[in-house]
């Protein structure tokens, strides 16, 4: 079995603050300079403010997370450099944002160093810039999404990738948004704008879209079906023999502009 099969992704206990401290000191990039993090600040900061994770092989741990749940402050997320391209960050920071976001907390925020591979790590995962630090580190933020029914319900499905290209293709056409999922394990694929999720691509055949009344009427005239996901949705097969029309790369706009401006004209 190889080192990343066999790791464990599991909470953090103060028993993990020594493998804790090791990662910390590992690192190539936001290396601490002119202060030090003790052991009790760290404890304090997965059993009083926060959680902390940690990914282990073979009973050592190689990577780990701590997220604030009072300020919604991601307080650390790192991998040990030799463990490195394993997935264990993206593991790692999807667990943490999810508790956050259960809490309560409806933003998070973290500063790293620019030019850095922290910094495309965290835009490719969908934050976003807004400022830059008196020491001149980059600012980020995320917000919880308004919709997380939608997020968990393409998460908990596989998409088939012919599915999820063609929701890809339908939304070149809108503006900025993200797609999240990954579509190399057949994850769903889901496209975010807004905080948002406003479309998406689950199981052999199906896209699913977020639409106004008006465009949700119109679309089920045309021969999409009621989504389970909820009242605003709909359900467009990608291959049958009347396939609904305006195409897909209407709905993509229409549902684009939906989460951006609501029910604006």
């Amino acid at each position: 079995m190889s080192a990343k099969a066999s790791a464990r992704l599991r909470q953090a206990s103060r028993a993990d603050v020594p493998g804790i401290q090791r990662v910390r000191r590992a690192v190539r990039e936001n290396r601490l300079v002119s202060i030090t993090i003790s052991d009790e600040e760290v404890v304090d900061a997965i059993e009083r403010t926060g959680r902390g994770w940690v990914v282990e092989e073979g009973g050592e741990v190689v990577a780990f997370a701590i997220g604030n749940a009072e300020s919604g402050n991601i307080w650390a997320l790192f991998v040990d450099p030799a463990h490195e391209g394993r997935g264990y960050g993206r593991r790692l920071h999807d667990e943490m944002l999810a508790w956050l976001w259960s809490r309560g907390v409806e933003r998070a925020w973290l500063s790293t160093a620019p030019a850095t591979r922290a910094e495309r790590f965290y835009e490719k995962a969908g934050w976003r810039r807004y400022g830059v630090s008196a020491s001149g580190e980059l600012l980020l933020e995320k917000r919880s999404l308004a919709n997380p029914e939608a997020e968990t319900f393409f998460l908990s499905r596989s998409a088939r990738d012919e599915v999820g290209m063609a929701l890809i293709d339908s939304l070149k056409k809108c503006g900025e948004y993200d797609v999240r999922g990954d579509l190399r394990i057949y994850r769903s694929p889901y496209a975010v704008t807004a905080n948002i999720v406003f479309c998406g691509a689950a199981g052999m055949r199906d896209t699913f879209w977020r639409l106004r009344p008006r465009d949700r009427a119109i679309a089920l005239e045309s021969g999409a079906r009621e989504a389970e996901i909820g009242p605003q949705w709909v359900r467009i097969e990608l291959w049958r023999p009347n396939w609904p029309a305006p195409d897909l790369a209407h709905w993509a706009l229409a549902a684009y502009d939906f989460a951006r401006r609501g029910d604006k004209d």
